[in-house]
């Protein structure tokens, strides 16, 4: 492992011309890293994805590497980062152990492999799995590597953490049973109803969500105007993390849904039989949204509460939405822990009253933002 490792780094190191010092020293420390779930339910498709989360050191990183051991009837599709101006090498089988598979990036920054990158890493696994009954997956290790001068400093976790993969059950989660004819059948988290139909007659239907939520009237107004459904006839799922599917679905819906017909999809990952294809394909065209990397759009993917604020302000961009500024900003205490790509985004839309910290004024921008929370900003942000 370690040797592989220094191979890749050397390789990245001369892929931008940079020259190898002649001699330096090492060290090898120990690498903390934490999964943001170690039980995923995958869609109706066979798909799911997890997130981990390493802490950035002071020096920060110029690579990443992690092994992961596949079951039986499952594939890695992507894996996103958020690193720039990196080098990815997709996923590749371990000849020495099958099903295990090597995932790796290198920084490359625009002043050099050596520039010190700050905050936090989250690296975003997309896994296909269609088997019908649960596996495990396993993260065997994880191992970040960089250059401070001519020290090569190396962290590493050899700790397994195993995930579980639970098949899509129509029964328990999506097969709805009504006799109310305006009731979509299998309606999904975003999907599309039929033209002018609410989801069940214009009765509130979700039972998870009742008048002492403090996102009561941000879900209702919601459902109310035909933007978020539920993710059965009567639950709403508040607290579910949101996808990039859902998100950009919800933004096309605000815009009265246009006609993208003569659009082209630039994704490789979005069929055209997936209820985020029309959504997909427009905010792509308008810069809403970016991909991954590697022609994938990755619409499973969670979506973080830094993630929410970019993609709201580059709506309201697009939409030429001047936001207002009333109200004071001074940071909050985790601002540090903010990407750099984010910063304005968070400072605009909370000066706007649209986006709002949690406990102890902290902003928690790393954290997978829920349909409850996507609901209260966006029911803002029409009404500011």
């Amino acid at each position: 492992m370690k040797k592989r490792i220094l191979t890749a780094f050397i390789v990245a190191i001369m892929a931008v011309g940079m020259v190898i010092p002649t001699a330096f020293a090492a060290r090898i420390g120990t690498l903390n890293y934490t999964v943001n779930s170690t039980s995923i339910n995958l869609n109706e498709n066979g798909a799911g994805s997890f997130t981990i989360t390493i802490p950035g050191p002071a020096q920060a990183y110029n690579g990443v590497e992690f092994t992961l051991k596949l079951p039986d009837d499952s594939r890695i599709s992507s894996v996103g980062h958020d690193l720039p101006y990196a080098d990815t090498a997709y996923p590749q089988e371990l000849a020495s152990e099958k099903g295990t598979y090597l995932f790796s990036f290198n920084a490359i920054n625009k002043d050099g492999l050596t520039t010190p990158l700050t905050g936090s890493l989250m690296c975003t696994v997309n896994v296909e799995y269609k088997g019908s009954t649960p596996v495990t997956l396993t993260i065997q290790s994880i191992e970040q590597y960089f250059i401070v001068g001519h020290v090569l400093d190396r962290l590493i976790s050899d700790a397994t953490t195993a995930i579980t993969l639970t098949p899509y059950s129509a029964a328990a989660s999506n097969d709805i049973s009504s006799t109310d004819s305006s009731v979509s059948p299998g309606t999904l988290p975003g999907e599309e109803l039929p033209e002018g139909e609410l989801p069940l007659s214009g009765i509130f239907p979700f039972e998870d969500v009742i008048e002492s939520n403090w996102f009561y009237k941000d879900v209702y107004y919601m459902w109310e105007h035909s933007l978020m459904n539920g993710t059965s006839a009567t639950l709403f799922s508040p607290n579910e993390t949101l996808t990039r599917g859902m998100v950009v679905t919800v933004l096309y819906r605000m815009l009265g849904s246009p006609d993208v017909s003569v659009l082209e999809m630039p994704f490789t990952d979005v069929g055209e039989d997936a209820w985020y294809y029309n959504a997909v394909k427009w905010a792509a065209d308008n810069g809403i949204a970016l991909g991954i990397g590697g022609g994938a759009f990755a619409p499973n993917v969670n979506v973080t509460r830094e993630q929410m604020a970019a993609f709201l302000y580059r709506y309201a961009e697009f939409t030429e939405t001047e936001l207002p500024g009333d109200v004071e900003y001074e940071g909050f205490a985790d601002q540090a822990d903010i990407s750099d790509f984010a910063v304005k985004y968070v400072e605009a839309l909370f000066k706007a009253d649209i986006i709002r910290g949690k406990e102890n004024n902290r902003f928690d921008p790393k954290g997978t933002a829920t349909r409850a929370e996507y609901a209260a900003v966006l029911h803002r942000f029409i009404e500011m």
